[in-house]
């Protein structure tokens, strides 16, 4: 059992904290969900779960959307849930969009100023910028 509580971490994978150092968005691989926790308190509460087939590996958010980004190996490597209702959205997948395709990424990071993420990706190795508008995508780094 945790400080704090809440649902249990099972499997925590990623980590972002929110602009003003209140909160956690942690990405759990085996419960499938993104835990908000209060970093005053500890306490944990669910901002979202998806489904089994999701491969949640890695989460940033998106302040200036208003949404925290998640990287997923499998169908849709790049998808975002709403921080207000948790809805979900696809940002950049490999069946829509321009570029090339973001395949079993592991990472992923923001740049506000120039409304881009990065995703990092270990199998092809390369580094992908996605225009967080469009969903395009390009290889930078290879």
């Amino acid at each position: 059992m945790g400080i704090g509580s809440g649902p249990d971490f099972v499997t925590p994978r990623g980590v972002d904290i929110d602009d003003a150092g209140e909160r956690a968005f942690v990405v759990d691989y085996s419960l499938h969900a993104i835990i908000i926790v209060d970093l005053a308190t500890g306490d944990r509460s669910m901002l979202t779960e998806f489904d089994v087939d999701v491969e949640a590996i890695d989460v940033v958010i998106d302040s200036a959307r208003n949404r925290v980004l998640m990287v997923d190996e499998l169908d849709d490597p790049v998808v975002a849930f709403d921080l207000t209702s948790g809805d979900r959205s696809v940002v950049a997948d490999n069946n829509d969009g321009l570029g090339p395709p973001v395949e079993d990424p592991h990472g992923i990071a923001i740049d506000p100023a120039n409304g881009v993420a990065y995703a990092v990706s270990d199998f092809p190795t390369e580094l992908v910028v996605i225009e967080l508008g469009t969903g395009e995508r390009a290889l930078l780094s290879r």
